[in-house]
């Protein structure tokens, strides 16, 4: 195993997101002399075991560089470059791996690789330009993608439909690395009739008003809708709900059983003010939890996504490509009448979770890193 350098936002050992999650995931399962991990955010770790030991926060919580980055985002961009080059020369990495969905660890895993010489691989959880045009970062995310897709030596994303997007687009050799599910998947199969549904994770642009769908739908059919989100954005979404909290990953794994249905959903192109490319190319992170837990799961989305697309060919969840509410709640309502169905479902769901454990996604990416191109 090479010797790895992953500069991403969040140190991956505090779970506050998908990526984080999935870093830990990955790097938790490597020798501990063959990674370490250089972080952006403010997150301070208290429990230093020896996977902790690895991180190394680029911007000190109480350097000056944290005050002028307030004032000029650039400065910390400049420091973290700088403190990061540092770290490079001293740990003598084979590969640095920049980490998005933020902006700020590919634009510095970049400049060091450039600094250093040392090879750059990306690691795409979201579309760059195109998942940032709608906001104050479209100008400068386009000058770094050019940049990026020119210098490294290799493009990773989290999805096949980000891959099949960039290789069809950009003429681009690209790899897919999927999340992982490092816990023993139970192929015990049960449907709960609790008239309960879960959404895990945030309520935000890219999936907003198909989620208000769905949950209204499942309303009217008398469902209790219960969500986990680290923020309080589901107070303002006019759909009554009860917010669950689940402090530790494995209380989220066992809660997933319990509920009736797992709910995922994509906004329509003319609701959301994020790229068609970004949202039809999202593959979920809580998707692979979903899928491994065996509860029925209930996707809204357009046909053409890609998470569609996944679900209808491995017929392993019910998929609702229409936004009309009374089409909505009579596929609901069949499925729900349909026992076999979903049985049928459930056992692809758990099949196909295999796909991502994390022994076979560990051995895809020790074959990317080690690969030409």
């Amino acid at each position: 195993m090479r010797k790895i350098l992953v500069v991403t936002q969040v140190n991956p050992f505090v779970p506050v997101g998908g990526t984080s999650v999935l870093l830990m995931n990955l790097l938790g399962n490597l020798n501990c002399s063959d990674w370490r991990v250089g972080y952006l955010g403010r997150f301070k770790v208290y429990n230093l075991n020896q996977k902790f030991k690895n991180t190394k926060r680029l911007i000190p919580n109480y350097s000056i560089f944290q005050l002028f980055g307030y004032l000029s985002p650039a400065i910390k961009i400049r420091y973290a470059v700088w403190n990061t080059t540092r770290y490079v020369r001293k740990y003598k990495p084979d590969i640095l791996i920049g980490v998005y969905p933020t902006i700020a660890s590919i634009e510095v895993s970049l400049e060091v690789s450039k600094l250093t010489g040392i090879p750059l691989a990306v690691y795409l959880h979201d579309t760059l330009a195109e998942g940032l045009r709608h906001t104050a970062f479209r100008t400068r995310s386009i000058r770094i993608q050019n940049e990026l897709f020119n210098h490294a030596q290799k493009i990773i994303t989290i999805s096949q439909g980000m891959t099949e997007y960039y290789e069809s687009k950009y003429n681009l050799k690209v790899y897919t690395l999927e999340h992982s599910y490092p816990e023993k998947i139970n192929n015990t199969i049960k449907h709960n009739l609790n008239k309960e549904a879960f959404w895990g994770g945030e309520i935000y642009a890219i999936n907003k008003q198909s989620f208000i769908r769905l949950a209204s739908t499942l309303s009217t059919l008398n469902f209790r809708i219960n969500i986990s989100s680290l923020s309080g954005n589901s107070e303002y979404i006019g759909v009554d709900t009860c917010k669950r909290f689940y402090p530790e990953r494995s209380s989220y794994i066992s809660a997933l059983r319990s509920y009736d249905f797992l709910m995922l959903a994509l906004d329509w192109p003319d609701e959301s003010k994020v790229s068609v490319a970004e949202l039809s190319t999202i593959f979920p992170t809580k998707t692979i939890e979903y899928l491994a837990s065996g509860t029925p799961i209930i996707l809204h989305c357009p046909e053409e996504y890609y998470l569609s697309r996944f679900f209808k060919k491995n017929n392993c969840g019910t998929v609702i490509n229409s936004r009309k509410t009374d089409e909505m709640k009579m596929i609901i309502q069949e499925v729900l009448s349909s026992g076999e169905h979903i049985r049928i479902r459930q056992i692809n769901a758990v099949k196909i979770a295999e796909e991502f454990g994390i022994s076979k996604i560990q051995e895809k990416f020790d074959k990317i890193l080690v690969s030409d191109g």
